[in-house]
C-alpha cells in the first residue's frame, strides 16, 4: 500500500565526492535512521533542482523523500507499506 503524505521533515544528510545522502530524518516528533538508500534521482522545477531519495528505515517500509533547492526544505512524499 502506498501512503501519499506530502510534509515537510528534518533531514542529516552527509556530503562526499559530490554526493547528497540522507542519514536519518525526524517527522511527526520521531527519529528514523537512513538504513539504505535504494534509489535516488532529480529533475528541475523551472531554474530550482529537486532531488528525491528512496530510503528504507526498518527494513520493512520504504520512504520517499526530496529536496528542494530554492526553498532548501526537506518533504516526505510517501511512505510503501509492506
Amino acid at each position: 500500500m502506498i501512503e501519499e503524505i506530502l510534509e515537510p521533515i528534518k533531514v542529516l544528510a552527509s556530503f562526499s565526492e559530490g554526493k547528497m545522502m540522507p542519514c536519518f530524518f525526524s517527522w511527526r516528533k520521531r527519529r528514523y535512521r537512513v538504513a539504505e538508500v535504494t534509489g535516488w534521482w532529480s529533475d528541475y522545477e523551472g531554474e530550482a533542482k529537486r532531488f528525491f531519495f528512496s530510503v528504507l528505515t526498518d527494513g520493512v517500509n520504504l520512504y520517499e523523500i526530496s529536496f528542494h533547492t530554492r526553498t532548501l526544505n526537506w518533504e516526505l512524499l510517501r511512505i510503501h507499506h509492506e
